[in-house]
């Protein structure tokens, strides 16, 4: 989301999901988007990064090497690893209601099928749970169950970052608009030092 922001604002950002036609998690292939090939990617991932002006920032959203059956090209990836991080530290219950405001209005089935997809990380136990609040349209309950899952996940591929490169901003709540103007706030308070 604060990529797209700062693509609105005019700044360098690519959108790796929106190339991918995927939403990067077990819940990507939601919006029934067919994913283009792996070179099909690469080709179009290659047609954006030609040009951009590396004299300046390129905003990127820290993806997983792989984002649903395209990944993106190893040198790019080590080369995000290297590369300072801007982590939103926001509230799991605001990222829940957010969750809920994104997916509550896609078919149950769908749904189901992307929490089976997660069941043996999530624990038979959760799945089971989440699956029957699922029926019960407690889609914020099931937010927070899916949202375990995702923070562990989340945390395991900080760790790939070096620290000193990593900067978190506490926000209150997911606002694209705000905590796109946060990062850039910090980005500028770092240039100045």
């Amino acid at each position: 989301m604060v990529v797209r922001q700062f693509q609105k604002m005019g700044l360098q950002a690519v959108d790796f999901e929106e190339l991918a036609g995927h939403k990067g998690s077990a819940f990507g292939t939601i919006e029934d988007r067919v994913q283009p090939t792996a070179e099909q990617f690469e080709n179009d991932l290659f047609d954006v990064w030609r040009k951009l002006d590396f004299s300046q920032p390129v905003w990127l959203e820290d993806e997983s090497h792989n984002i649903g059956g395209v990944n993106i090209p190893a040198n790019l990836y080590k080369q995000m690893l290297r590369s300072p991080v801007y982590f939103l530290d926001i509230p799991k219950e605001e990222r829940a209601k957010y969750l809920v405001s994104e997916y509550s209005g896609v078919s149950k089935t769908m749904l189901a099928d992307s929490i089976n997809r997660i069941s043996k990380r999530l624990g038979g136990l959760n799945t089971k749970f989440a699956l029957q609040l699922l029926n019960e349209d407690k889609f914020f309950e099931v937010a927070l169950i899916c949202l375990n899952y995702y923070d562990k996940s989340y945390l395991k591929g900080m760790k790939l970052h070096k620290r000193d490169r990593m900067i978190t901003i506490s926000r209150p709540y997911v606002n694209p608009v705000e905590n796109a103007a946060a990062i850039l706030n910090i980005l500028k308070q770092n240039e100045r030092c």
